[in-house]
């Protein structure tokens, strides 16, 4: 399974990501959860954050984050 991942995508996600200020896992094949410590806020900020890689118009990444588990 690991030999399909997208590693090199999964890369560009997590230095926008980070530049965006959001720490996520620094590999692909960790878990990442949203707990009480998280506001609002946190949960906005890291959504666009996401769809902001999603309207680059580089358009190189795939999504990695599902906005729909925070509904």
């Amino acid at each position: 399974m690991s030999k399909a991942c997208k590693t090199e995508s999964y890369g560009r996600y997590y230095r926008h990501m980070l530049q965006s200020g959001i720490y996520t896992a620094p590999s692909q094949f960790e878990a990442m959860f949203v707990s009480y410590a998280h506001s609002d806020e946190d949960i906005a900020k890291t959504i666009d954050g996401d769809k902001s890689l999603q309207n680059n118009k580089n358009g190189s990444c795939s999504v990695y984050l599902n906005s729909s588990v925070f509904l």
